[in-house]
């Protein structure tokens, strides 16, 4: 079951869920709470988000935090961190990610975000307005630490659009 909650300018502020079923004659289970704030301009600001989940034996907690940065009407930086936990509640791996964005001078009519956010909801307006203008490029650095193991991935993408003739987004290429 899902219940989604939204604001007066029809911005998400929190879904819950959960969902269980049996497999293998063993009962699992996923609760999850998001919530999201937006400051006055309707820019997403900041989302929470915590799961809990069991498969079998095996179980495991999450909490993640993002913080939004905007500039000038455009969003200049996410950062964000994660921390799961096992069923004693003892930390068992933390994530800590930035991307940075960088903007050219191609309007975006539409406030709409870039596909490189990675989440269909952002393209219908559901997580409130994007940038003033087209992101360039975007820089993303992320370390992950999992029990005595830790990665760590840094990388920049470009990007090119074409536009519809009403200045919505037709095509966006990352590379």
């Amino acid at each position: 079951s899902w219940s989604v909650k939204f604001n007066s300018n029809g911005y998400i502020t929190k879904i819950n869920g959960s969902w269980e079923y049996e497999y293998d004659g063993e009962n699992n289970y996923c609760l999850m709470e998001w919530s999201a704030s937006y400051d006055n301009d309707g820019h997403l600001k900041s989302v929470t988000s915590v799961y809990e989940e069991q498969e079998g034996d095996y179980y495991e907690k999450g909490t993640f935090n993002d913080a939004l940065n905007w500039s000038n009407g455009n969003l200049v930086s996410v950062n964000g961190n994660g921390k799961w936990y096992d069923a004693n509640g003892k930390e068992t791996g933390h994530i800590n990610n930035t991307m940075t964005f960088a903007y050219g001078s191609q309007l975006n009519k539409y406030k709409q975000y870039p596909g490189i956010m990675n989440d269909p909801l952002t393209y219908c307006g559901l997580y409130g307005k994007g940038s003033n203008m087209l992101p360039v490029s975007m820089t993303e650095e992320s370390k992950e630490v999992s029990g005595s193991e830790s990665y760590e991935d840094n990388y920049n993408r470009t990007s090119t659009y074409t536009l519809n003739e009403d200045g919505s987004i037709n095509t966006e290429i990352w590379k």
